[in-house]
Order: C-alpha cells, then sequence, then structure tokens
C-alpha cells in the first residue's frame, strides 16, 4: 500500500510537508477524514514553530477539510510566529481574497505596508500584484492608490515607491498629484534619468 511506503520513508526522513501531503491525497482518495486530520496534527507535533508546517495545516483545513476557523487559527499562529515573513504575508492575502473578505483583506495590507520589518520589495509586490488583477476596475484602482499614499508616507525617501504611485495616479488621470510624486522621487535620487523622463512627461499632461 502507499500508505505503507510513505510511512516507511517518513521513518528514515522524518516529517516533512512533500510526504504528508501525499498521505493526505491518498487519504482524501479513501475518504478518511480522520486520518487527514491526524496527519496533520502529526506533521504540526513535529516541530511547532516552523511556518511551512502551519500554513501547510490552514491550506488544508482550509481548501479539504473546509473548516474555516481552523484554517484562519494557523494562519494567525503563523502570523504572530513571524509577521514579516513575505510567504506568511501572501498566503494569508490569497485566503482573504479567496473568501472575499475584503475587511480582512484590508487589513492586511496596512498592516503589512506600516510593518517596519517588511521590505519595501515585498510591499511593492503586495501592491503591484493587486493592479494586476484590478487595473479594470476604477474603484479597486482608485484603493490601491490610498495603499500608494500610505506607502510613499512611510517611506519618504525611496523614490521607487513615489515613481509607482505616480503610475497609479496618472491611470486615475489626476496628473498633477502623479506630477508630485514623481518630483518626490526626483527628491529622493536626483541621479535617476527615469524619474526625469517621467516627470517631464507628465509635466505635459498638467498644462494641457
Amino acid at each position: 500500500k502507499a500508505i505503507d511506503e510513505y510511512n516507511k520513508i517518513e521513518e528514515n526522513n522524518g516529517k516533512t510537508v512533500a510526504l504528508c501531503e501525499k498521505k493526505i491525497m491518498t487519504y482524501l482518495n479513501l475518504n478518511d477524514t480522520a486520518k487527514i486530520i491526524e496527519e496533520v496534527d502529526e506533521l504540526l507535533k513535529s516541530d511547532t514553530t516552523e511556518i511551512n508546517n502551519i500554513l501547510f495545516a490552514a491550506s488544508i483545513y482550509n481548501y479539504i477539510l473546509h473548516d474555516s476557523l481552523k484554517a484562519v487559527s494557523y494562519f494567525d499562529k503563523a502570523y504572530d510566529l513571524d509577521s514579516s515573513s513575505d510567504l506568511v504575508i501572501s498566503s494569508r492575502l490569497t485566503y482573504f481574497s479567496d473568501t472575499n473578505d475584503s475587511i480582512a483583506l484590508h487589513n492586511e495590507i496596512e498592516n503589512a505596508i506600516k510593518n517596519p520589518d517588511v521590505s519595501i520589495e515585498s510591499k511593492s509586490t503586495i501592491l503591484r500584484q493587486l493592479i494586476d488583477v484590478s487595473y479594470n476596475d476604477s474603484d479597486k484602482m482608485n484603493n490601491i492608490k490610498e495603499y500608494y499614499s500610505l506607502l510613499s508616507a512611510t517611506h519618504p525617501n525611496e523614490g521607487i515607491v513615489h515613481l509607482e504611485s505616480s503610475a497609479v495616479l496618472l491611470y486615475l488621470k489626476d496628473y498633477e498629484a502623479a506630477n508630485k510624486e514623481l518630483s518626490l522621487a526626483i527628491e529622493a535620487d536626483s541621479t535617476n534619468e527615469q524619474y526625469w523622463v517621467n516627470y517631464i512627461n507628465t509635466s505635459t499632461l498638467t498644462e494641457n
């Protein structure tokens, strides 16, 4: 039996998410919910502070066992262990997006932007991913504008933040605000040619 083979491997190599997933898929085919829960519990007990294990448990409870309360408890546990982890933040954002929990999603984004331990690159990635799925929705793009406003205020000396913020403002045809963001980008780094080119191009729009 497949499970017996998996157990032998586990005895030699210890519990891993990859092996646990294979066993759970086998139990799922057998409609053995009790064994799935047991497998998740054993993985968690093998290392109670391993974030990958905790997030895996959250995904199993969400997508397979359909227990949202349990899933959220594990997403929260992962967050409590490391609130600046890219993996934790992206997993939580995906969950709140999939469950259409707009309030939790909004709070998660704001908390990530305000968190000094989250890198600027990670914060920008979060907002760029939002843009990718919101580009044709002006209401959502207006929300993203507010997130960039917060990000600009949180990191006033980062030119790239002002550049990205200006792109959203240009999309919304707020040319004066976009021009202001580009001037701030230049203040942050006057040697960046792209900032100057965008600033000049946007200046012509404000004159029309």
